[in-house]
């Protein structure tokens, strides 16, 4: 259950990558979001 729900938040951050989310929020919360995603494409992404 833990591994599924991260690799569903590791889809929505690249959805809201993608669907210019990241255009609307704050500059700190989209570098955290990018930090997030970069280390669970590190541990999930194949």
């Amino acid at each position: 259950k833990t591994i599924q729900s991260r690799i569903e938040r590791l889809r929505a951050i690249e959805t809201m990558s993608e669907d210019g989310t990241f255009d609307v929020l704050p500059k700190k919360e989209v570098i955290a979001l990018k930090k997030e995603w970069e280390k669970l494409e590190k541990n999930l992404g194949g």
